[in-house]
């Protein structure tokens, strides 16, 4: 239903993820485009399977997240702390010799890093800020997934939908502005907008 009213408003979309209980569409559309629509769906129906035609309920939900452009990474100097010493492992030239190795701490972030394996200290210090980058941009892609996830594992409850499909009566609802039509299968099909203001 959903793909199909991106498809009649000509909204770009690409199915990013898909499981038995998940689906992500990337879509490329105005913000607030489905905001109408958003939340609890209930579809209420009596199945063709069960018996004595008991209605059955099942509910779905649908949550949206604002995805821009990759944030570039801006490393301060202010906020990084060096410390120095001597490398550790067998004797070398330089190696144990002179404060080659290096640890690096992004303060604002506590991620910490050791570059120890070059001879000269700022060859270490090269690797350790191109080490801090790649952690800085672990954390931010970890950050993104973790708000996915919080707003996907929020229990769906009955009482909080949104939009109401009532198959035994040929009806869908929009619980929120309390617009109904008997346009079911148009809605069904993809055209929404028997359920907006």
């Amino acid at each position: 239903m959903l793909e199909k009213f991106l498809i009649n408003n000509q909204h770009k979309y690409k199915i990013s993820e898909k499981t038995d209980y998940l689906i992500e569409l990337e879509v490329f559309a105005p913000i607030g485009f489905l905001d109408f629509f958003t939340g609890v769906l209930k579809l209420v129906r009596v199945s063709p399977f069960g018996r004595g035609d008991k209605l059955h309920t099942s509910f779905c939900k649908i949550t949206t997240h604002l995805v821009g452009e990759k944030q570039e990474i801006v490393i301060l100097d202010k906020d990084l702390k060096w410390d120095y010493f001597k490398s550790p492992g067998p004797g070398g030239q330089k190696k144990n010799k002179t404060m080659s190795a290096v640890r690096l701490v992004h303060t604002p972030t506590s991620i910490t890093v050791i570059s120890c394996n070059e001879r000269s200290q700022s060859d270490n210090k090269r690797k350790a800020l191109e080490q801090l980058q790649i952690e800085l941009e672990k954390k931010q892609f970890n950050n993104v997934n973790e708000s996915k996830k919080k707003s996907w594992e929020n229990a769906i409850k009955p009482e909080d939908a949104n939009v109401s499909f009532y198959f035994n009566h040929q009806m869908a609802c929009n619980e929120k502005t309390n617009i109904k039509t008997t346009r079911l299968k148009e809605v069904l099909n993809g055209q929404l907008d028997y359920l907006k203001n």
